[in-house]
């Protein structure tokens, strides 16, 4: 569960240096997925049947996995229904999906697009009467051009009508696990005097505890990534790379696994299983550099970064400053290149 936290006024440089984030959330561009949910017919009668229809609205650019993503590793749009008296609920119908290709997927990407429709088929039991509301969980994980987001738990709620009983408003009600505000961030440059990172506290993957204070004196790049992020995945061979091209000359990385970002409803067998698969996918790539275990992570992430998707990369000087936020390859090259040439 995630409670507020006062920032102290060294963090709020660090906030305001995610600009795009910052923009982000003004805008409201990180709600990128909603669900409009209406019933069919408006007015159905006792013993008959009516339809459930999910509409999904995405921000530009962006789409959800489908019911059935080809990599074990993302999360499937899956509706859950709710008992309900007086319905029985039949099987969620899945649209046809689309293909895309991303940077960071070798096979395309099995997908709903912006205005896909989720059908759930209902039968009204015989004895049931006046207006029933119908309610359910629906569970999607958006990504876009850049980065995945974490998967949202949306809440939909929509009244039925039955005929002969008293109307009652539709309704549909879309309510996400996270907290609905967001603190404001102003969109200015912030003093580069006063861009020192805290020193926070994390435990790594062998469970010893470590403080970004330890590398001080280094370049070190904080990498924010989950097995579910495609592109997090995707670079993670660029990564190992530059680690063994520069790691003598000074240059660290941070690993921060975010499995759990956005979900404050899982529990400590959920956190062990993807923490066991996380590693696994570490092993897996050779990635040698320090690695933060999900709690901490998600804790940095929210607290001190404000992190909202995946793969975010912050790049740290010698002396602590953050440097900027690195959105590709390109230019964490050119910028190490600077760096590390500055004792």
């Amino acid at each position: 569960m995630k409670t507020s936290v006062k920032f102290k006024p060294l963090l709020a440089p660090l906030l305001l240096l995610l600009i795009d984030t910052a923009a982000r959330a003004q805008s409201g561009d990180h709600n990128y997925v909603s669900v409009r949910a209406t019933v069919e017919p408006a007015e159905a009668k006792p013993g008959g049947q009516a339809w459930l229809k999910l509409t999904l609205k995405l921000a530009a650019e962006a789409h959800v996995n489908s019911d059935a993503p080809k990599d074990p590793n993302l999360i499937p749009t899956i509706f859950m229904p709710r008992p309900t008296a007086g319905i029985i609920w039949g099987q969620p119908q899945y649209p046809e999906p689309s293909e895309v290709m991303e940077w960071y997927s070798v096979d395309p990407l099995i997908v709903f697009e912006d205005g896909a429709v989720i059908t759930v088929p209902l039968t009204i039991e015989p004895a049931a009467a006046g207006s029933l509301e119908l309610s359910g969980v629906l569970v999607a994980q958006a990504c876009d051009h850049e980065q995945c987001y974490p998967a949202k738990r949306l809440t939909i709620t929509v009244s039925l009508t039955l005929a002969g009983g008293t109307p009652t408003p539709a309704k549909a009600v879309m309510a996400r696990t996270e907290p609905q505000a967001k603190e404001q961030t102003r969109t200015v440059e912030p003093d580069p005097a006063q861009m020192v990172v805290p020193d926070f506290a994390f435990t790594d993957f062998n469970g010893k505890a470590r403080k970004l204070s330890e590398f001080r004196g280094k370049v070190v790049l904080l990498d924010f990534w989950a097995t579910w992020c495609s592109p997090c995945m995707a670079d993670f061979p660029h990564l190992k790379e530059l680690y063994a091209k520069h790691q003598a000359s000074g240059f660290e990385i941070i690993g921060l696994d975010c499995e759990t970002l956005g979900d404050e409803a899982a529990d400590a067998e959920t956190i062990k299983a993807e923490t066991a698969q996380a590693k696994a996918v570490i092993a897996r790539f050779g990635a040698t550099w320090t690695m933060a275990e999900n709690n901490s992570a998600v804790a940095i992430a929210g607290k001190i970064f404000r992190v909202e998707g995946l793969p975010t990369r912050i790049l740290i000087d010698r002396q602590g400053a953050v440097v900027r936020k690195v959105k590709s390859r390109e230019e964490l090259e050119l910028l190490l290149a600077r760096l590390l040439e500055q004792k």
